[in-house]
């Protein structure tokens, strides 16, 4: 489709939109004038309805206990119809001793009613006769039957009741044969509360018609079309009162429609009057039963359902309004409006507007025929001069513009100037076109360099820090059996060996760190911690650097500083590579790491490290921070290093968005500042949750936990391996990928840790399987690699991450992420032997369990009751002098201050069926000499402390 049809069918369409809105703007117009002008209607009409219903009470109260004539009512006139004596309001006049004079009440109380017709006839007939009321009805005061009742004959309800009729007032309901008027149960209730109170009644109720009546009668249909069965009356009923109780009800009413025609006939509308079911007590009331119509009816219905105030419909052209009569809630009237004559104008309207619009369109598509040949014809030309230069032909002739319309200042005129440039240029294109051709061949063997370079780090890496990490694990091992063994001569050379190990191994990082920094290949891995943690991890690192140069450290660290969010492991090299540095340059002096937020700005960091040591003039500041490069040649040969760490500090800073600045005098120090943001999050991902320890002691030997370490390296599997094992954990060993998830599935691990540089299948893809496994999806898998790239480790659902060489104290805090573990449990041995004391506390050292000896059971009391901690356990021997291992534990767990410490037999004897039973009351367990070993020991210590 060419360029022209399309601008074409968009014209026509958003001329076709146009007519849309505009029409739809006026019918939303002409339903918001609509519904403002309903909306004020209902307000008008429903202040005229409470204005009639006000007239209604007003003429009900002239007739009742606090009208004009409530002397009628007063227990104490003996002469009720001389209004002469009238007082105040008849409630507020009742005398709980007051003599009965009033005939009325008297002959209530003789239970003769009927004669009160001479008196209630009087009082009430001008009033009937007026149609001012519509009825009255005395009503006995206990059973509620109808005593006196009297009814205005043009009435059009049936009101007052047969005299045979003994039920309760307004109880006789039903549709098919009411003959009065019916007070719900619930009225009821309200009416007799109310009269307790000595207090009047005033509500709606219903009425049968006597129209509907005389059909029903006959048996004719009545209801909806035939006419309706109802009428709506108010009524108002209040106590008759004697001595302070009440002796009869009185109830009077109007009936509804007299007032709502006259003011219907004033509005010129319809109307129709309903009661819900629960109130109009002549069961499910329908809308036809008050003469809707079906229409009325389901426009009634439906604003009931929606709860809506009011309806308009133009297909039917009527309005509907739903007012409320009065505030009781249960009584509504719908006011019906016909609005024919006003949908009829708003049609002509309508149709006047329509052939105007049609008229529109037609001039606007005979405009754009016009406009089309004045532009379009140049604007194809110009294409094809344009696909012609751009094929490569530049001596084709760009086309002139003519006509009325032609401009070199609009859009078509502008593009034929442009295209006479392109034409110029051409040539010069290609010998562009020929030179990129040249870059292009440059800078990809640049990217094939760079790409060398990155599998060269790549590879040194791995076979630089490989072996490395071997030593290094090695020579902790063997310091630690040294250690153990007590061998000092060979602590110091392996000590020298460890640490030259890892300086060789800071220097390869370094080298490392700036060659990713320099090709953008560092990542950040944000994660939320405590600073002052790290900064005690720091101190505690080079304490035996500043031993060396007798320097003291100093820590000033502000309360005010939150947990931040960045990486840990960055944070702790920046500052480490501070404080290693102030230590290398000061003697004799102190150091002083401050920590602090900045006063320009309480979402800054600052972290200062401030030395006594040799200092630098202002030429050796400036270049300080550049690679290489140290102060002079001197403080190299003086003072060693390769010049990276303060260039990769600074770096690492500014990657977390902050910096690093210094200020120092020669010979008297130097203060280098960190400015870190508290958050340095990457918009990408939350900030991580530093995991912490399980709460408890850590690792106990014999845990029976299971650890798979999966790892092609054999001297790192032998290394952890024994860490592991040391730490009391079953290991299982796999030197691939595949074999890993082999062992896994079969043995199910309780832990993994999984190296990432593997031939075949790669730690990822080991790690991916695991998580996809439902048995082993929740096994916690820790990363223990050289690759540092912790984002994806936790995105493909690491449990932790460290880096290699992984020391004994790092495996250690991770492995407590993830297990109860206990640290420094305390024991007691009480065993007469020698050399099975010496044993066994071999064997809580290899446990890290800090150990007491006791010879026999006597001294074992004896040093229970002499120490303010007690031990976390007893090992117990059976068989000893002065006081053996039954009569110990008997009195340990007779002791309330002893009695809750586990205790473990240790012994060789056979026991009896009767004294294992003993035993089983007053020990964990019972541990055989014939059978013992570290592993039965510690296994039942782990039972014991459920690990």
């Amino acid at each position: 489709m060419q360029i022209r049809q399309i601008l074409t069918a968009i014209i026509v369409f958003t001329a076709l939109l146009s007519v849309g809105i505009t029409a739809t703007v006026f019918v939303v117009r002409d339903r918001a004038s609509s519904e403002f002008r309903l909306v004020n209607d209902k307000q008008i009409f429903q202040s005229r309805m409470d204005q009639v219903l006000a007239l209604v009470d007003t003429q009900l109260v002239e007739f009742g206990p606090e009208g004009d004539r409530s002397s009628f009512f007063n227990e104490t006139n003996d002469k009720p119809l001389d209004y002469s004596r009238n007082t105040a309001n008849y409630f507020n006049n009742i005398e709980l001793t007051a003599e009965v004079r009033n005939p009325i009440h008297k002959n209530i109380l003789a239970n003769q009613p009927n004669l009160n017709r001479k008196y209630l006839i009087p009082f009430y007939a001008q009033a009937l006769s007026k149609s001012e009321l519509t009825f009255y009805s005395l009503i006995d005061g206990v059973d509620f039957r109808t005593l006196n009742c009297r009814a205005d004959p043009r009435a059009k309800t049936q009101i007052c009741p047969e005299r045979t009729y003994t039920g309760r007032f307004g109880s006789n309901s039903g549709r098919q044969g009411a003959n009065n008027i019916t007070v719900s149960d619930k009225q009821f209730e309200q009416i007799i509360a109310a009269a307790k109170n000595m207090q009047s009644w005033s509500g709606f109720v219903v009425g049968g018609l006597k129209s509907a009546v005389a059909k029903i009668d006959n048996r004719e249909q009545v209801g909806g079309s035939q006419g309706a069965i109802f009428g709506v009356l108010r009524l108002k009923v209040f106590p008759i009162v004697a001595q302070g109780e009440t002796i009869a009800l009185l109830a009077i009413g109007i009936e509804m429609s007299s007032f709502l025609d006259q003011l219907a006939d004033q509005l010129s509308v319809e109307y129709k009057i309903f009661l819900e079911d629960e109130f109009a007590s002549i069961g499910e009331t329908f809308y036809s039963d008050f003469g809707f119509s079906d229409l009325q009816s389901e426009i009634a219905g439906s604003l009931n359902a929606e709860e809506n105030a009011f309806s308009r419909n133009t297909q039917t052209a009527l309005e509907t309004l739903k007012l409320e009569l009065g505030k009781v809630g249960y009584a509504s009237v719908f006011v019906f409006r016909d609005i024919s004559a006003l949908v009829e104008q708003q049609k002509q309207i309508n149709y006047a507007i329509a052939p105007i619009g049609m008229l529109i369109i037609v001039l606007l598509g005979l405009t754009i025929l016009g406009v089309q040949r004045s532009i379009f014809n140049p604007l194809r030309q110009s294409v094809d001069v344009l696909k012609s230069l751009t094929e490569g032909h530049t001596e084709i002739d760009v086309p002139q513009r003519r006509g009325f319309l032609a401009s070199e200042n609009d859009e078509i005129g502008r593009l034929l100037a442009a295209l006479n440039t392109y034409q110029a240029t051409s040539k010069e294109l290609d010998r562009v076109r020929t030179l990129s051709q040249e870059l292009e061949h440059a800078r990809d063997e640049a990217n094939q360099a760079n790409e060398a370079k990155s599998m060269f780090l790549a590879n040194m890496s791995h076979e630089l820090r490989t072996p490395l990490n071997a030593v290094i694990g090695l020579a902790a091992l063997l310091k630690d059996d040294a250690k153990e063994d007590e061998l000092d001569d060979y602590l110091e050379p392996l000590d020298r060996i460890h640490r030259a190990s890892q300086h060789l191994l800071s220097l390869i990082n370094d080298v490392l760190d700036i060659s990713k920094i320099e090709a953008g290949k560092i990542d950040l891995f944000i994660e939320l911690f405590e600073l002052e943690s790290i900064i005690d991890d720091v101190i505690s690192g080079t304490e035996g650097l500043a031993e060396k140069q007798r320097n003291k450290i100093v820590k000033e660290f502000s309360p005010d500083i939150p947990e931040v969010a960045l990486d840990l492991t960055r944070v702790r090299q920046i500052i480490l590579n501070l404080v290693s540095n102030a230590n290398k340059f000061t003697e004799d002096g102190e150091i002083k790491i401050s920590a602090m937020l900045s006063s320009q700005s309480q979402e800054t960091l600052l972290i200062s490290v401030e030395d006594t040591g040799i200092g630098m003039t202002s030429e050796q500041t400036e270049k300080l921070f550049s690679n290489f490069t140290q102060a002079d040649a001197s403080t190299t040969r003086k003072y060693g290093g390769t010049g990276l760490g303060l260039s990769i500090s600074k770096q690492l800073a500014e990657l977390m968005g902050g910096d690093i600045s210094v200020v120092s005098t020669e010979g008297q120090g130097s203060t280098f500042t960190v400015r870190l943001p508290l958050s340095a999050q990457d918009g990408e991902n939350e900030p991580r949750e530093q995991k912490k320890a399980a709460d408890g002691p850590s690792l106990v030997s014999g845990s029976g936990k299971k650890v798979l370490i999966i790892d092609d390296d054999s001297d790192v599997r032998n290394i952890m391996s024994e860490h592991l094992k040391r730490q009391g954990f079953s290991v299982l060993l796999a030197d691939g990928g595949q074999a890993g998830i082999d062992i896994a599935k079969t043995e199910k691990p309780d832990a993994i840790t999984l190296d990432i540089l593997m031939p075949g299948m790669d730690g990822w893809s080991v790690l991916k399987q695991i998580k996809s496994d439902d048995e082993l999806s929740n096994v916690p898998v820790i990363i223990a690699s050289i690759v540092d790239d912790k984002k994806t480790g936790f995105a493909l659902g690491a449990s932790d991450y460290l880096n290699k060489p992984v020391s004994k104290e790092d495996l250690q805090a991770s492995l407590k992420q993830f297990f109860s573990l206990k640290e420094n449990l305390s024991a007691l041995i009480v065993e007469d032997d020698r050399d099975s004391r010496y044993y066994l506390k071999k064997v809580l050292q290899d446990i890290d369990v800090v150990s007491t000896e006791a010879e026999n059971g006597l001294l074992g009391l004896k040093y229970l009751s002499s120490v303010d901690v007690l031990p976390d356990f007893i090992l117990l021997d059976l068989m000893m002098p002065e006081m053996d291992g039954f009569e110990f534990a008997n009195e340990v767990k007779q002791d309330k201050k002893l009695k809750d410490i586990p205790i473990f037999v240790v012994t060789a004897l056979d026991l009896s069926e009767e004294e294992s039973e003993l035993l089983s009351k007053k020990a964990q367990a019972v541990i055989l000499k014939k059978t013992m070993s570290a592993d039965t020991i510690a296994d039942q210590i782990s039972k014991l402390l459920n690990y």
